[in-house]
């Protein structure tokens, strides 16, 4: 695991960066250090997977990923504390009504809110919880799905580190995460072999797939998958699919300054205006979100 020395010093370094705002910088540096000091109090904790090793060899073998909330109990989860300082983050440096936010806040106290059943909705990607919440509440949806993302993921990261062996030994070549089931939100082409590695959009796992298909629809029609830059140079660049319109950013590590500590996570918040500039093309990544920012880089295709 990444310290967090090494990560804050990789955030500061984006204060540099002309096309990250100021805010959008300080929110993640907070968010991150609230993710982390999560993880840190659960450490102590007897966190069970609930499945065997035998049972998760073969579900590598089978590919099917390993955790799901048939397994695991979110009971003694703190989630309500790092719920309110996400909250308290995003009110702070976040986009949108001030009022929202609050709501937002407030849900956690509401009797009929469920806290365990919120995480547990988001990590299941349940829209249509989410579209009768945002009604129950009146708050804003993709805030609230934002907001349960957030809060349950750095307990899925934690599981993840707990399975990492099993996933290491395993020939994982499906295009969703072998730890949760998730879809990647960034990719890195290795600087030593130029394997493209993925990262996972929830418990930020990192596994190794095929260099020309599509993640998402599995297209594999060189005519139909593209990739686009803003500077021949750079070494970040977006991979998109004509087939599904959607899209993945990549790190090329090959072409990184020597010495770089590359982590996926900063280097998404470090090319968020690739991420704009795809979605004015039309394009889309499940896992991403873009807080409203506006802005209009040029780019080549490539």
């Amino acid at each position: 695991m990444v310290s967090w020395d090494t990560i804050e010093v990789e955030i500061e370094l984006l204060r540099k960066n002309e096309h990250v705002p100021q805010e959008l910088v300080s929110f993640f540096k907070d968010l991150t250090r609230h993710q982390l000091e999560f993880k840190k109090n659960l450490e102590n904790k007897r966190l069970s997977i609930g499945i065997s090793s035998p049972e998760m060899a073969q579900k590598m073998k089978d590919g099917v990923h390993l955790l799901d909330f048939t397994h695991i109990t979110l009971e003694g989860v703190p989630f309500e504390d790092l719920f309110r300082n996400i909250c308290d983050t995003l009110e702070k440096y976040g986009p949108g009504d001030s009022d929202d936010i609050q709501r937002l806040r407030k849900t956690v106290n509401d009797t009929s809110f469920d806290i365990r059943e919120f995480v547990r909705k988001a990590a299941e990607r349940d829209v249509h919880y989410f579209e009768l919440l945002s009604r129950e509440f009146e708050v804003d949806g993709e805030h609230l799905q934002y907001l349960g993302i957030q809060t349950v993921k750095p307990f899925f990261e934690l599981l993840a580190s707990k399975v990492m062996n099993t996933v290491k030994d395993a020939k994982w070549v499906e295009p969703f995460c072998p730890v949760c089931g998730h879809e990647p939100i960034m990719a890195a082409l290795e600087k030593e072999e130029g394997r493209r590695i993925f990262q996972c959009s929830l418990c930020s796992t990192e596994w190794a797939f095929r260099r020309l298909q599509c993640p998402y629809c599995l297209n594999d029609d060189h005519e139909t998958l593209r990739f686009f830059f803003v500077d021949e140079g750079s070494p970040y660049r977006v991979d998109v699919c004509d087939a599904c319109k959607r899209y993945i950013k990549t790190v090329d590590e090959r072409k990184m300054e020597e010495g770089k500590e590359v982590i996926l996570a900063v280097e998404n918040l470090a090319t968020i205006f690739l991420d704009i500039l795809a979605a004015q093309e039309g394009f889309r990544n499940p896992g991403q979100y873009l807080f409203g920012i506006e802005e209009e880089p040029l780019a080549r295709n490539g």
